[in-house]
């Protein structure tokens, strides 16, 4: 996937990587679920492999910001503090919608 990152438009850069973020996260959770594998990722390997054009200091922390560990039923993407992340039932829901 191509997209530029900008120099001046950080809420366009944050946009793009939750799009993406999101995008990639709700194929590999499906993919995981049909195989019957584990559908838990790292924050690494979204990086690596969808948003490499950000560094790996501004994905995690946007992705920490999709994760309420204080209350569960907000919650997109859970397990953040360990670098370990999956869809909540929430994401799951939200990914109906891209």
């Amino acid at each position: 996937m191509e997209f530029n990152v900008s120099v001046d438009d950080p809420k366009r850069d944050r946009q793009i990587i939750r799009d993406n973020f999101f995008r990639e996260m709700c194929n590999r959770d499906s993919e995981a679920n049909k195989k019957g594998t584990s559908n838990v990722f790292t924050i690494e390997e979204f990086w690596e492999n969808t948003l490499r054009a950000f560094s790996l200091d501004i994905i995690e922390a946007e992705v920490r910001g999709f994760s309420m560990e204080d209350d569960p039923e907000i919650q997109f993407v859970g397990n953040v503090s360990d670098g370990r992340i999956h869809l909540t039932n929430k994401g799951r829901n939200h990914c109906e919608g891209i």
